[in-house]
């Protein structure tokens, strides 16, 4: 595939490709980061596409799988439980003023 097949294609699928991995991401980073390596996968395959359909459907089917293979990462998942641990902390902080307080209150 040569420079100006691939940008006829990248023009072609950006848009849709982009809003395929946030649908699953629901981050805009992480969508990018995506698109940019289903692209790179386009760069680098071996194999011989029939006709711009059929890139179309391998670089959807490539995102796709990108997109899952993100969300089962170990990284994604400690990120995602950094919001829970900080309300976790939270509520420990909470049950330990209010166990000061009563127990000032019982003076």
């Amino acid at each position: 595939m040569d420079s100006n097949d691939f940008e006829r294609v990248f023009k072609r699928n950006k848009k849709r490709l982009f809003l395929i991995a946030l649908s699953f991401t629901a981050n805009q980073y992480d969508a990018e980061d995506i698109l940019q390596n289903s692209f790179m996968k386009l760069l680098k395959a071996k194999t011989e596409f029939k006709d711009d359909e059929h890139i179309d459907k391998w670089l959807t089917s490539v995102t796709v799988n990108e997109s899952k293979n993100l969300l089962k990462s170990a990284f994604r998942k400690r990120i995602t439980l950094q919001p829970i641990l900080l309300k976790v902390k939270k509520m420990r902080i909470c049950s330990m003023l209010l166990c000061l307080c009563l127990k000032n209150c019982g003076r």
